[in-house]
């Protein structure tokens, strides 16, 4: 299988500060998305995308309406880690192009945006409107044991798997231990948030999809 090498792959309009009245509109961006990758693809046909960004668990309808054919690879964490992440990382981007960056409409965005789509993703995948084309992927088991769970991953999309594959991840992590470049270190209430209440408000995703809390 030959992967070819994602474009912008997620909602970058979340990382622009000061967008005015704009608003995304997915029916038009999702056609324009895939023009862009045939555009990108066409010295080499026969590869597979591969992107990556939470924004499409929001519009899994128009994913599958644009293609068909797509697997989507759900990572699971603890939303009491993810949320403020968001929010912490979004914001220092916004911070490099401005210094007037709205935490709170941030973090009310975030939290509604992704907050409901984790709750949805639940609801949507149980209807039976999509294919099934999903694959679960946990973030501590995949902390765990990297290669066993991607082998995992692969073998539900019934893809090779190969052990060269597994040893290059091996050598890969060995060269880029977890905090070689620092660590990111935050709470949610220093992103507006409260363990408790996330924790109760996402239950549905945390309980249907059995997330281990941190």
């Amino acid at each position: 299988m030959t992967l070819c090498m994602p474009s912008f792959t997620g909602p970058h309009w979340a990382m622009i500060a000061k967008l005015g009245e704009w608003v995304p509109e997915m029916d038009r961006d999702y056609p324009f998305h895939r023009h862009m990758l045939q555009f990108l693809q066409r010295n080499n046909p026969s590869c597979t995308w591969l992107l990556k960004t939470p924004g499409h668990l929001g519009n899994l309808p128009m994913l599958f309406e644009t293609y068909p054919d797509a697997w989507v690879v759900q990572t699971h964490r603890d939303p009491a880690k993810t949320m403020p992440s968001t929010v912490s990382t979004t914001a220092m981007v916004q911070w490099m192009r401005t210094d007037q960056v709205d935490l709170d409409m941030l973090r009310a965005v975030i939290d509604g945006v992704f907050g409901n789509a984790l709750n949805d993703s639940v609801t949507l995948r149980e209807s039976g409107g999509f294919p099934k084309r999903f694959v679960d992927v946990h973030f501590l088991k995949l902390l765990k044991d990297p290669v066993e769970t991607l082998r995992r991953a692969y073998g539900s999309m019934e893809r090779d798997f190969n052990p060269e594959h597994g040893e290059r991840i091996r050598a890969y992590l060995a060269d880029k231990p977890k905090g070689k470049f620092g660590v990111h270190r935050y709470t949610p209430e220093e992103w507006g948030f409260t363990r408790e209440d996330l924790h109760n408000r996402l239950a549905p995703y945390i309980n249907h999809y059995g997330v281990e809390l941190e």
